[in-house]
Order: structure tokens, then sequence, then C-alpha cells
């Protein structure tokens, strides 16, 4: 009888290795594939990124300038 025990036992250890390595195999992949995912995202937007930063830098010009023209019209209309 204990002998059964231990083939149970030796028999759910195997089962539990084997199901560990078939999952880590299965998750390896899938963990592949979105680290590549990633990366090519990654690559795509950095020129998208580059736009925005100029974008935001013309954005701050336009309403740096714009304050001013607001400055001068205040000057010229209390004149």
């Amino acid at each position: 009888m204990a002998i059964l025990a231990w083939i149970i036992i030796a028999v759910a250890i195997l089962l539990l290795l084997g199901f560990g390595y078939w999952f880590f195999h299965k998750i390896q992949g899938q963990l592949t594939i979105l680290l590549g995912i990633s990366e090519m995202l990654q690559r795509e937007s950095e020129p998208v990124l580059g736009q925005v930063e100029n974008l935001q830098a013309t954005l701050a010009e336009k309403q740096a300038q714009m304050e001013q023209v607001q400055v001068d019209f205040n000057k010229i209309k209390d004149q």
C-alpha cells in the first residue's frame, strides 16, 4: 500500500513538472512575441515623439508671441 502511495506521489510530481515545463515554454514564446511588438512600437513612436516635442516648442513660442501682442495692444489701447 505504501508503494502505491509513493507511485501516486511520483506520478503527480512528474505531471506537475511536465505541466510547468509546458507552461513555461508557452509563456516564453508569448513573451518573446510581446517583446518584439513592444520594440517595434517603440521604434515607430520615436519620430512621432520628436514631432510632438517640436510642436510643443512651437506652441510655447506662439503663446509667448500672443501674450506680447496682447501687451502691445493694451498699451496702444490705453494711450
